[in-house]
């Protein structure tokens, strides 16, 4: 098993739009590549080690590519993903809330083994147009 680290940055909640909300990531991520190349990012991960990518650091690869088990989406970040698309599903959970959106794939955390668990999370990730 390979070891991996995450970092996780907490902010306090803030009415902001999407652009404002990718600008500050994509500042953290330029501050990170800027301090030294152990903290710079270089892959986008992929289910296998040759689906990985070179990661280009740009405003644009901020960008969501996939849902995960949990997500919230505020109400601008709903609207750039379509997000009623899949509003009405009987696949998945996604509701309404607190000035956002909130989708659940499933009861249980996305296991990768379980094909049907990779499959709903590619396929809702279509819907939203986040893969191409």
């Amino acid at each position: 098993m390979i070891q991996t680290y995450s970092m996780i940055f907490l902010a306090r909640p803030y009415k902001m739009s999407v652009d404002e909300m990718a600008d500050i990531s994509y500042q953290v991520l330029k501050e990170l590549n800027d301090y030294g190349d152990e903290l710079s990012p270089k892959y986008i991960p992929g289910r296998k080690k040759s689906e990985a990518r070179e990661f280009d650091l740009s405003r644009e690869n901020d960008r969501p590519t996939f849902v995960h088990w949990l997500n919230y989406y505020s109400a601008s970040a709903a609207k750039k993903f379509k997000i009623n698309r899949v509003l009405k599903s009987d696949q998945f959970e996604c509701v309404a809330f607190s000035d956002g959106y909130y989708l659940k794939l499933q009861d249980n955390p996305i296991n990768i083994d379980i094909h049907d668990h990779l499959e709903l999370q590619r396929l809702v990730s279509f819907q939203l147009g986040l893969l191409k």
